[in-house]
């Protein structure tokens, strides 16, 4: 992500897609939305957070992908 990119806090994007942290996480480990670490606390480029959500799919990928918060695909990602 370049240094001019305009970052929003997780808590940030997790309401907006009405989700939660975890979820977003989530997101940014499958390459949904670019995301980074800054400060101890995680940041989304918001033109990735853009680009996802005129992304025609995003609707079904923004279900929870985490096994232990309902999706159970049995990934066992979240250990």
């Amino acid at each position: 992500m370049s240094e001019t990119a305009q970052y929003l806090a997780i808590d940030q994007v997790a309401a907006q897609l009405k989700t939660t942290e975890l979820n977003v996480l989530m997101h940014i480990k499958r390459g949904l939305l670019s995301g980074q670490e800054q400060d101890g606390r995680w940041v989304i480029a918001a033109d990735s957070l853009q680009a996802f959500l005129a992304s025609p799919g995003h609707k079904k990928s923004n279900v929870i992908v985490c096994k232990n918060h309902g999706c159970g695909s049995g990934c066992g990602s979240c250990g």
